[in-house]
């Protein structure tokens, strides 16, 4: 259950904030200022006044993190939650970008370009690429079942990375939950309805949700017309219901 806002352990940011969200709230549907995953929320950002920018700080005043969703008006979410993107340790991977599209993208012909868009988890998947932790090594690898090749290692990210990253990066988050509607044009529309708040993530619980195939990781490559590589990030997603694998403080509240 979603409880009413109270008091947010004396921290004046997280009480603008959530004033700040309720003012969204307050604003009922909203048009969508883009289309796509990352509309729901550019949207939100462009309503609190965050303009986009490439800092690794926190999303709002640099304190906390925003992440956003949609969630159907009678449903759970549909879609996982972004926790970081992060890019392979290149140096050490048996595979460079190029060679994982050349080998395990497709062909879209609607844009006569090879893509690569896949999760990426425990179990092997159609292309045969799969995750896995390494204790012993602290690294985490994506790598592949080959018709010839048998298992073979593709790409390798540093654990103790992954730990720094959700560290710095969720110290503070606050989870959006927005309904989506489609208007009379077709066009999508939200309202932004419900927040969770996490603090203090138990990093050292990443290696072993990938393992357990709590933690994904989306490829999402694609070519270009040069015919480099043009990547849209390496995401380490998770479902919102397991969100408490990885934060011992959670609260949830309702924006209206």
């Amino acid at each position: 259950m979603y409880k009413i806002f109270t008091g947010f352990s004396k921290s004046e940011t997280a009480i603008k904030l959530i004033d700040d969200l309720r003012k969204v709230a307050a604003l009922g549907w909203v048009d969508s200022t883009r289309f796509g995953d990352t509309a729901v929320g550019h949207t939100l950002e462009t309503l609190l006044g965050i303009k986009a920018n490439s800092s690794k700080l926190p999303d709002y005043l640099g304190e906390i993190e925003l992440k956003s969703g949609r969630r159907p008006t009678s449903g759970n979410p549909k879609n996982k939650s972004t926790l970081f993107s992060k890019v392979p340790d290149w140096k050490n991977s048996s595979m460079k970008a190029a060679e994982i599209l050349q080998e395990f993208g497709s062909r879209n012909p609607e844009k006569d370009r090879l893509e690569l868009y896949v999760t990426v988890s425990a179990q092997p998947n159609r292309q045969g690429l799969y995750m896995l932790y390494s204790e012993n090594l602290e690294l985490v690898e994506t790598r592949a079942i080959h018709a010839s090749n048998g298992d073979m290692p593709v790409a390798q990210w540093d654990v103790v990375n992954l730990q720094e990253d959700m560290r710095s990066k969720h110290k503070e988050t606050f989870w959006v939950q927005a309904e989506t509607r489609k208007d009379p044009a077709g066009n999508e529309q939200f309202r932004y309805v419900r927040v969770t708040r996490t603090r203090r993530p138990m990093v050292g619980n990443i290696g072993p949700l990938i393992n357990a195939g709590k933690i994904t990781l989306d490829y999402t490559m694609s070519e270009k017309s040069s015919g480099g590589v043009r990547d849209h990030g390496y995401l380490f997603r998770i479902w919102p219901k397991d969100l408490s694998l990885l934060f011992p403080a959670i609260e949830k509240f309702e924006l209206i």
